[in-house]
């Protein structure tokens, strides 16, 4: 469904050009951020080692002598969805037999008979089957070989190493906001005041609209800072109504994450900056 953006937005001018509504800092609860970073660091982390183990020792085992594995080949038969020939072979391994069907090449088929032994080629650490031997004589087995899959290899490398930097950030800066619970107090004034609002349309006779808005403030940092920083933050929905631009306020926030524990109006006569 399309969305539709609706914003609206006050400020006063101010030393910067524009205020820039979009952080990295999410403005979640730390508690929370931690319950969302940290599986998904972890998703990030395994898909890493998977991709790098199976890299690493796919280069190995293309060096490294097959694992060979006695079999019988009981018979031929022909794939249902690709029409490629397989091969139907029982491992002799009379403590647990078993039956595995891999693609073979036109040429394996011209080869290889039923009731032949031959020989599987698996690789030593990734137990790849990717080669058929039988009098004397190498077959491999098509899109097989002692590397794996390199190209899965590498695409879970990818996407862990994308996926990992900002689940990341969100865990350090959660893990260091719950260790300083009372956040950090500053004096501002308020430097714009911004919504969003996001529509998405109904299905007519099927979904009424559904509509989600976010409120921001933007603070330019008074006390204890005399750089008079700005800095952007979310907020609820009646705290907004509250505010003006203009507003002087005393704010307690997690420093990371930019999570409001409170903001108020600031009870003085004349802040200072004014």
């Amino acid at each position: 469904m399309p969305d539709q953006t609706r914003p609206k937005q006050t400020s006063f001018p101010t030393g910067n050009s524009a205020i820039t509504w979009w952080s990295w800092r999410p403005g979640i609860k730390p508690r929370n951020a931690f319950i969302i970073g940290a599986p998904l660091t972890l998703l990030a982390c395994f898909f890493i080692g998977v991709g790098l183990y199976a890299l690493l020792f796919g280069i190995i085992d293309s060096y490294s002598p097959p694992l060979q594995i006695p079999a019988v080949v009981t018979g031929y038969s022909t794939g249902a969805i690709d029409g490629q020939p397989r091969l139907t072979i029982r491992l002799d391994r009379s403590s647990n037999p078993t039956i595995i069907s891999p693609v073979i090449f036109p040429a394996t088929h011209q080869a290889i008979h039923t009731g032949d032994h031959i020989l599987l080629d698996y690789s030593p650490h990734l137990h790849f089957l990717y080669a058929l031997e039988h009098a004397g004589q190498r077959y491999n087995l098509p899109g097989s070989s002692a590397l794996g899959n390199p190209f899965a290899s590498f695409a879970l490398l990818i996407v862990g190493l994308a996926l990992l930097p900002y689940p990341l950030y969100l865990l350090l800066w959660a893990w260091r906001d719950l260790h300083t619970q009372s956040g950090r107090s500053i004096l501002a004034r308020v430097a714009g005041l911004h919504t969003t609002q996001q529509t998405r349309l109904a299905r007519p006779g099927i979904t009424r609209p559904i509509s989600r808005t976010s409120y921001s403030v933007a603070l330019q940092e008074l006390e204890p800072s005399t750089a008079e920083e700005i800095q952007t933050f979310r907020i609820k929905e009646s705290i907004y109504r509250t505010l003006h631009v203009g507003d002087v306020v005393r704010i307690v926030y997690s420093p990371h994450l930019h999570y409001v524990y409170s903001l108020k109006q600031a009870d003085i006569e004349h802040p200072a900056g004014s």
